[in-house]
């Protein structure tokens, strides 16, 4: 099964479903808008996954670990999405695809004409920290629940 079918069916466990695929004219668009190129692992995601469905129930939109998956039509620069952020000079190429707990942190993925493995990353108030080095590792990672994922110790909530 691949990390996508793998992917659905978690969220499926949880009451959650995937969005609407993304269209080839879609993906283009994104692309043309920002002026970057998605990388192959990427560009399945979009075009099979999509992020969680929008529902009417909020509980629905998010994994059991307060995660919600953007749709790429809410997918933006994290210099457009959080512009307080101080992130680096670069933040043009960092697209917030997912957050924490509604914005608590979010998840960027490193998105250029040149980037071929989409380097993941998760961005609080202060800081921009590793997660992993693919979008397909980081799903890999998410999927077997890798706490450095969901909750990494640099930002971990006072809760768990």
């Amino acid at each position: 099964m691949s990390a996508l079918a793998k992917l659905k069916a978690y969220w499926v466990t949880q009451g959650i479903s995937s969005g609407d695929p993304a269209s080839t004219a879609d993906l283009a668009a994104f692309e043309e808008q920002y002026r970057v190129r998605l990388p192959p692992a990427l560009r399945a995601y979009f075009a099979e996954v999509n992020g969680i469905r929008r529902t009417v129930k909020f509980e629905e939109e998010m994994d059991q670990d307060l995660i919600r998956f953007w749709p790429l039509d809410e997918v933006r620069p994290l210099s457009v999405e959080c512009p307080a952020n101080p992130a680096p000079r670069d933040a043009e190429s960092l697209f917030v695809f997912a957050d924490w707990s509604i914005a608590g942190w979010f998840y960027v993925v490193r998105v250029s004409k040149a980037e071929t493995l989409a380097t993941v990353y998760i961005v609080d108030d202060e800081r921009l920290t590793p997660v992993s080095d693919s979008f397909e590792t980081f799903l890999e990672r998410y999927l077997a629940r890798d706490s450095a994922v969901l909750f990494p110790p640099a930002i971990r909530p006072t809760s768990r």
